[in-house]
């Protein structure tokens, strides 16, 4: 859903193979998707650790909704600035990339400064999908070129480098594979049609045992689309706020109460927060600097 592992060139026959279902059905649905305006495209960025950078996030409340479209072109201003997903009602969700902790508090600080915003939320450092790869020469005009062209053919992506589409194919492989590359989705649910997709935060206890809850809201509910811990890092000296993720499929708000209700009778659930995904944002200027340094450099 956010990163890792969504390769937008994979072809719709192996979609169809993974996931057991006939490619022409596979094809339909993203052609539907495309044409309704909710399937927008894809961005293709590094991953942050590549350059020893971390992933925050928090909820910011903006005063009118009118309001709201001038907060995500003011946002893409801000150092750090990564990812946000708008919310129906006043909430915002804004994910920051920071270096150290003093850059993660002043990207937040300029954020509660835009016009607009009345509450931000304290911004929690979270897991997620980290890599060991270290990167050569060639790694890093690759990871440009599927930045520039998304979901180009990557035999075009090739003769740009002068290299095989043979080469090309096997080091993009190992990209995704080792997670060195993220491809995201950008999606606009409000022309989504189907299923109200709900995004629950689900908040634990001190003394919760976050497998445990995740292992039990697996099973409560098997179809879910997306179950995260984002429990803060212990290693950027910010107090760990236990904190799971689960967005699931709801064909009414009926639903949504009832899942709401199920979630917190698990026990280290202390409380939970129901949001509606409206569309969600890629701000790519801080993976743009930091590739184009390393491309220069090597």
């Amino acid at each position: 859903m956010w990163w890792g592992s969504l390769d937008p060139r994979i072809s719709i026959r192996e979609v169809g193979r993974r996931l057991r279902v006939d490619a022409t059905t596979i094809w339909s649905r993203l052609r539907a998707w495309q044409r309704q305006g909710f399937l927008l495209g894809y961005s293709v960025v590094p991953n942050p650790t590549l350059f020893g950078a971390k992933l925050a996030g928090g909820s910011v409340r903006i005063s009118d909704s009118r309001a709201k479209e001038r907060f995500f072109r003011d946002f893409g201003l801000v150092e750090g600035a990564a990812f946000a997903v708008d919310q129906v009602g006043p909430w915002v969700v804004v994910m920051f990339v920071f270096e150290t902790e003093r850059g993660l508090q002043r990207s937040a600080g300029l954020t509660r400064r835009l016009p607009g915003v009345v509450e931000m939320q304290p911004c929690i450092p979270f897991h997620c999908p980290s890599t060991t790869l270290v990167p050569s020469r060639l790694d890093w005009r690759i990871l440009e070129t599927l930045h520039a062209d998304p979901t180009g053919d990557l035999s075009k992506c090739a003769r740009k480098l002068g290299i095989s589409a043979k080469t090309f194919a096997r080091r993009y492989n190992s990209l995704i594979r080792d997670c060195a590359v993220w491809s995201i989705p950008r999606l606009d649910f409000t022309q989504y049609r189907g299923a109200t997709v709900a995004r629950f935060l689900v908040w634990l206890g001190p003394q919760a045992d976050a497998q445990r809850v995740l292992t039990k809201l697996e099973k409560s509910f098997p179809s879910y689309i997306l179950l995260e811990n984002q429990s803060g890092l212990p290693d950027t000296g910010s107090k760990i706020v236990p904190l799971l993720s689960l967005f699931l499929q709801m064909s009414s708000t009926g639903e949504v109460e009832d899942a709401d209700r199920l979630i917190r009778e698990v026990d280290g659930v202390v409380d939970v927060e129901s949001y509606f995904p409206r569309r969600s944002f890629v701000y790519e200027d801080w993976f743009v600097d930091r590739l184009e340094k390393q491309t220069r450099q090597a």
